[in-house]
């Protein structure tokens, strides 16, 4: 299990994340030194400000293009909708999104992973407009009755 490893604005997230990118082989050399050699930089959700030439703009997109569907946190896993896609109601996505775990001998359902409106409701992007989740697995692994043990989860919990 990995927490956050967000700890300080300036450095952190997305002025990070082009050399993330770049040495995961996800965008090119050619973006990489067009962000680097004109002096790019972002801030997550702009809390530092900073006015970057056109061609910054033009790259930071490219590279966010590059990355959309990759889960910042596992780069190399897609970031999946929950296998509904679309033509589904709100009520059958939400029934999807429920799994099972014995607490105790006692069947209890939990909410399967995290929009990003859940993950971040602070943040307000265009990462909201996306219905996409993270951490499925995440929540079914540590709804397992072995790892609630471990981690000496209440059974109310």
């Amino acid at each position: 299990m990995v927490a956050n490893g967000a700890t300080h604005w300036a450095y952190d997230v997305s002025p990070s994340f082009p050399a993330t990118v770049y040495w995961n082989n996800i965008i090119t050399k050619k973006d990489y030194d067009a962000f680097n050699n004109n002096d790019c930089y972002y801030s997550f959700n702009d809390v530092i400000k900073v006015k970057n030439p056109p061609v910054c703009d033009a790259t930071w997109a490219r590279i966010n293009e590059l990355a959309e569907n990759l889960n910042w946190y596992d780069l190399y896993r897609p970031v999946y909708d929950g296998g509904l896609g679309s033509g589904h109601d709100a009520l059958e996505a939400e029934q999807a999104r429920l799994g099972s775990a014995m607490v105790e001998g006692e069947l209890k359902t939990y909410k399967k992973g995290m929009t990003m409106s859940e993950y971040t409701p602070w943040a307000h992007s265009f990462l909201h407009e996306n219905k996409q989740r993270l951490g499925d697995y995440t929540t079914d692994y540590m709804n397992t009755e072995e790892m609630r043990k471990a981690l000496h989860i209440p059974k109310d919990v």
